[in-house]
């Protein structure tokens, strides 16, 4: 690409952009950079900014900077991954592990299979359902994985003026529920974690979603190309609309995007540790790292009686949580340490108040 000033076209476009956001976000008492403005002085005065060239920085950036609320795709990219794997397991016997990468049909069959599986050979707690990293516009797929959570037949959500309600059934799945999301959960995934919930209390646990949960529209390009453009929110049981914010989670985990996927090849990787040993591919020293540190400190034997009483007085389930018996020790993905805590004290207190009716 050819050089202005040291600075090439795109990368000229990209700090009016950044200016851009800086001038919305922070300063209220200045006014909004005007992009006819700046785009007429650049096209004018950057000698090498060939007009093809610079509308095509402009056009890319301005679909950045409304990323996931505008998407451009290629003409014969339909958007849905070839390979949907549902990848489970379980924990200590008790505490099944599902992965979904993407939410397209078949998913909800193949995540219906694989509870089945977990369940039929072990006797189960919690169920953790992990969507980080999971993409898909499937939204009936996604009520369809959330109908397995609800026995009786009551509304899910409105699509476009339609009504979806789940389904009476005597197989719905009970188990405490925890969700593991990032800034990569989005779309339909959102979706399923809004509903999870709100209908079967689902905790959710990590860093907030990209907000992609909307219904769009396609409109084509003279390039071939076509742009997805977002056109209404969802609505959610209530009325409440899963708005572009994307879903806050109950807790927060901060874990590096890198040091989280290789989390999912292997979740008892100590990135820490293998830092601090010199190890090569270890983990990173930046702020997402001294959480995971962070949060080994602050952890300590946690009894039944403690569990109750914080339990009771309602204190926050964050704080109680980072008290539970270490089982980090061994499992190194932060996010699903924590559900993993999270499902155990649910347990102690399913069991405290069992014998205590008894």
């Amino acid at each position: 690409m050819k050089q202005a000033g040291g600075l090439s076209v795109l990368a000229a476009v990209a700090l009016l952009i950044a200016g851009a956001d800086a001038s919305w976000a922070g300063a209220t008492n200045e006014a909004a950079l005007s992009y006819q403005e700046v785009f007429a002085l650049i096209s004018s005065n950057l000698p090498s900014a060939a007009p093809a060239e610079l509308n095509r920085a402009a056009a890319l950036g301005l679909i950045n900077q409304l990323e996931p609320q505008v998407q451009l795709i290629s003409g014969n990219d339909t958007n849905r991954v070839t390979s949907l794997p549902v990848k489970s397991s379980v924990i200590e016997k008790s505490y099944a592990v599902i992965r979904l990468s993407a939410l397209e049909a078949p998913v909800a069959t193949d995540f219906k299979l694989a509870f089945q599986g977990l369940s039929s050979t072990n006797k189960l707690k919690g169920l953790v359902l992990d969507l980080r990293f999971c993409s898909g516009r499937d939204y009936k797929a996604a009520t369809e994985i959330a109908d397995r959570f609800v026995a009786t037949a009551q509304p899910l959500f409105t699509l476009e003026g339609t009504n979806i309600q789940s389904t009476v059934k005597s197989d719905a799945i009970t188990l405490p529920l925890a969700l593991l999301v990032n800034s990569q959960t989005s779309g339909a995934s959102e979706l399923l974690s809004a509903l999870l919930r709100q209908i079967a209390g689902a905790v959710v646990i990590g860093s907030p979603t990209a907000g992609g949960a909307r219904i769009f529209e396609e409109y084509p390009l003279s390039t071939g190309q076509k742009l997805r453009i977002a056109k209404s929110d969802l609505q959610l049981p209530g009325g409440r609309s899963l708005t572009a914010g994307g879903i806050v989670p109950d807790i927060s985990i901060r874990v590096p995007s890198d040091e989280e996927r290789a989390y999912l090849d292997d979740p008892y990787k100590n990135w820490v540790q293998s830092a601090r040993d010199g190890k090569p591919g270890g983990g990173t020293n930046d702020a997402g790292s001294a959480v995971i540190a962070t949060n080994r400190a602050m952890r300590r034997n946690f009894n039944e009686a403690e569990l109750v009483r914080r339990h009771r007085e309602g204190l926050d389930m964050q704080g109680m949580m980072a008290r539970i018996e270490d089982n980090r020790a061994t499992l190194g993905d932060p996010a699903l340490g924590r559900a993993i805590d999270f499902l155990k004290g649910l347990a102690v207190v399913q069991r405290f108040g069992k014998s205590a009716r008894e």
